[in-house]
């Protein structure tokens, strides 16, 4: 039985196509988090007291959900006391900084893995490292339509175009380390996938553990909390 659930991005702006994913939230009072998806429905279930600090932290998913979201049960009023925790923070480095990490992580990974997972993730690591910044400039911008305008290049709407595709192209490899370049980071100095995993590790990196699980299918505890 939920406690609350809410549904988000594109649906619940209402810029959804016939491609579009429907976004479901739901809030539990206890247990871990974790992800559902099946079709084109995928399901975030997240304890409340997770979503609360990471509403106080100001993490970028969680103004995605606050600024964005649209309530659908909440009998108990968690996300009313869910948005009066929101806290947006002056500097988004650390997220851009793990965003842009997993980012080369994937360009490495790209010739030989799913790509349709790297295609995905491509997307939201862009999304993450131009989100963060417009969120600086105080600009809450969530769409792709509203960040391609933001960031007008070529290369950011080539890379926010992949989230459904399953191009393999080397072109998106290059769109993407053009966005990493300019509005992310420098490669780290790592080489191999162990390398990665151990910086993922230390730097609590939980989309980049959840994608490398998914990648070569480990077990994985952890969201991934996309933006849609």
């Amino acid at each position: 039985m939920y406690d609350a659930m809410m549904l988000y991005g594109s649906f619940a702006r209402g810029d959804f196509t016939e491609t579009s994913d429907i976004d479901l939230l739901q809030i539990k009072q206890s247990g871990r988090p974790f992800s559902v998806r099946r079709g084109n429905v995928e399901l975030q279930v997240m304890p409340a007291g997770k979503l609360l600090e990471m509403a106080r932290e100001g993490d970028l998913f969680a103004l995605h959900l606050a600024l964005e979201g649209q309530t659908i049960f909440d009998p108990s009023g968690f996300f009313s006391n869910f948005r009066e925790s929101i806290t947006v923070q002056k500097n988004y480095d650390q997220p851009r900084r793990r965003a842009s990490d997993l980012g080369w992580f994937l360009i490495d990974q790209a010739k030989s893995a799913d790509p349709c997972i790297i295609n995905r993730r491509f997307a939201w690591c862009a999304r993450t490292i131009l989100i963060s910044l417009a969120v600086e400039r105080g600009r809450f911008l969530f769409s792709p339509t509203s960040l391609e305008k933001e960031f007008p290049e070529s290369f950011v709407r080539r890379v926010l175009s992949l989230r459904r595709s399953s191009s393999t192209s080397k072109s998106r490899e290059d769109a993407l380390e053009h966005i990493l370049l300019r509005y992310g980071y420098q490669r780290p100095a790592l080489e191999t996938v162990v390398d990665f995993e151990n910086h993922f590790s230390a730097t609590r990196n939980d989309v980049a553990l959840s994608t490398l699980a998914t990648l070569f299918k480990r077990e994985s505890r952890q969201t991934s909390n996309s933006y849609s």
